[in-house]
């Protein structure tokens, strides 16, 4: 590579694809189904599909109008937030397939619970309220919620577990030992966090242009680069609904097989 032209070429390319895309997708609707009544873990999961799928739908749009005002430095945390989202719906998908084949239905639909429930803030109060950091009082819990704060209901799902999946899945696809995508979060999280990258590199105009071994390339074009990688997702956010979907039917059609089997 003797220009970064080539470098912005490639990410026009790819941010026009995946304009193209998003602009035949739409969201999807998602439902209270705790308040409804609805116990099937299938269409529980069916409805998390959907949230994963609007998320990244979300991320994408905000991220294309970061990129588009040239506010690439923010643009690099909305596009870190959408490769993390795609990556917590392949896991979840893989979790709780790997839980119905293990121990059925009641072991799948405790999974997707934990998913749908997920929640850091919850379980750090499950926690303080255990240690009587807090009076019961201090919370203004309904009696519902404080039944569930007692039995530590809340569970918490470590974002890197499912980073480190995809990242798996990924050179298991390629065959290669080092995953592309690995190195993309690794770029965008320098962005996300307070880092020479973040910092020195974005405010000190004279080390904008660097030197490599394809030429001076710009650090700015490689910023937004990273973005339009990340936001090439956008691309198999149809396909990785209608998995998951799949899933959730093999489990709906098990829950209706036998409604005594679990209730959520």
């Amino acid at each position: 590579m003797n220009s970064p032209n080539l470098l912005t070429e490639a990410t026009d390319r790819a941010l026009e694809e995946s304009a193209k895309i998003r602009g035949e997708l739409q969201f999807a609707e998602v439902f209270f189904l705790g308040a409804m009544g609805v116990t099937d873990p299938g269409r529980h999961f069916a409805n998390y599909a959907n949230m994963i799928f609007n998320r990244i739908l979300t991320l994408y749009d905000d991220c294309e109008m970061l990129v588009s005002h040239k506010r690439t430095s923010a643009a690099c945390v909305m596009a870190r937030c959408i490769i993390e989202t795609y990556a917590v719906g392949e896991f979840a998908m893989y979790e709780v397939a790997k839980g119905f084949n293990s121990g059925g239905l009641e072991k799948a639909g405790g999974t997707v619970l934990s998913y749908v429930n997920s929640s850091r803030i919850k379980v750090e109060e499950q926690k303080r309220f255990k240690k009587g950091s807090f009076s019961e009082e201090a919370y203004h819990l309904t009696p519902d919620a404080l039944a569930r704060m007692e039995k530590e209901e809340a569970a918490s799902k470590h974002i890197l577990d499912a980073m480190r999946h995809l990242f798996k899945q990924e050179m298991k696809i390629s065959s290669r030992n080092e995953s592309e995508f690995e190195l993309l979060y690794e770029q965008l999280s320098e962005w996300t966090h307070p880092s020479q990258t973040s910092l020195f590199h974005a405010f000190a105009k004279d080390a904008w242009l660097i030197e490599t071994s394809a030429g001076r390339l710009s650090f700015w074009d490689g910023a937004r680069a990273g973005c339009g990688k990340a936001m090439h997702f956008i691309v198999a956010a149809e396909d990785l609904r209608e998995r998951m979907t799949e899933v959730a039917n093999s489990l709906s059609a098990t829950f209706e097989a036998d409604e005594s089997c679990i209730r959520l």
